[in-house]
């Protein structure tokens, strides 16, 4: 009869431990968002888009079209036709979508005017995918990162989607390591308020 108050004790222990860690991992995830939505880099868009594609490659999603060759991928034939990559797009504001490379050589469109743009990669072997969306007002550019998980259900079919702040957070020290530096000093401080 003993071992019920310790092992309710113990299991009110856990549980409160778990409320806690989900608590922190709220805090972080608010404190991130709101950083990162009010971070705006002041570089070109066509230099940080080099940078999503590097960073997007760097960590084995694959890329096609220009976007591969830009960052060094080589893109078998079979898997140019059955991914879901789709290849980087910029809609001008006011404009219709096309292509990068058609846009950045037309002449009469600024590489780096106002717009939207967006490239999707195919599946890592992860079983998750990106999508990768920037905007620009030519001045300064954002970008946002969605994951997008394999529908275990029916392979090669998107299931979940969520927004990926680490991945943020990682193009942000690629790009702005100042910002990332105040934004992990704000974490540590919320950690150490979450601790102490």
């Amino acid at each position: 009869m003993r071992r019920f108050p310790l092992l309710l004790a113990g299991a009110l222990l856990v549980a409160a431990s778990g409320c806690a860690s989900m608590r922190v991992s709220q805090e972080r995830t608010r404190y991130l968002t709101t950083q990162l939505d009010g971070l705006h880099y002041a570089r070109p868009m066509p230099e940080v888009w080099l940078e999503v594609q590097h960073l997007l490659a760097g960590n084995g999603y694959p890329l096609t079209g220009d976007d591969a060759a830009a960052a060094g991928q080589t893109e078998a034939f079979l898997q140019s036709i059955f991914s879901p990559a789709k290849e980087t797009r910029i809609e001008p504001r006011g404009g219709r979508s096309v292509a990068f490379p058609d846009f950045a050589r037309r002449k009469d469109a600024p590489a780096d005017g106002p717009g939207k743009w967006f490239l999707e990669t195919g599946w890592s072997d992860r079983a998750i995918r990106y999508r990768a969306d920037g905007s620009t007002d030519g001045k300064t550019c954002q970008v946002t990162f969605t994951a997008i998980v394999q529908n275990p259900n029916e392979k090669g079919h998107d299931g979940e989607r969520h927004r990926d702040l680490d991945m943020e957070l990682d193009l942000a020290r690629r790009v702005d390591p100042e910002a990332v530096a105040r934004i992990e000093a704000g974490l540590e401080a919320l950690a150490a308020k979450e601790g102490g």
